[in-house]
């Protein structure tokens, strides 16, 4: 494996935790304070609940991204 490719696979998995710690702590924190997402998103709670879908969406697109390329630069230097 290619030090780039080997670079991207570290930081995929590295994004990967910074992803699961920083949703997992957006939703304990939205329970704790017991927001719920109601329907029409005007309220502190909807906010709360969008920017949690809006952070998985981007960790996980981060990290597909992040392992495609590693995987890409692997192929590329013939392991």
């Amino acid at each position: 494996m290619s030090d780039a490719a080997a670079f991207l696979r570290v930081t995929a998995w590295t994004w990967l935790g910074i992803w699961v710690a920083g949703s997992a702590g957006l939703v304990l924190t939205a329970a704790r304070l017991g927001y719920d997402a109601p329907v029409v998103p005007t309220s502190w709670a909807a906010i709360v609940s969008m920017r949690h879908v809006v952070w998985l969406l981007a960790g996980l697109g981060g990290f597909l991204v992040l392992r495609l390329a590693a995987a890409v630069l692997g192929a590329i230097s013939g392991n």
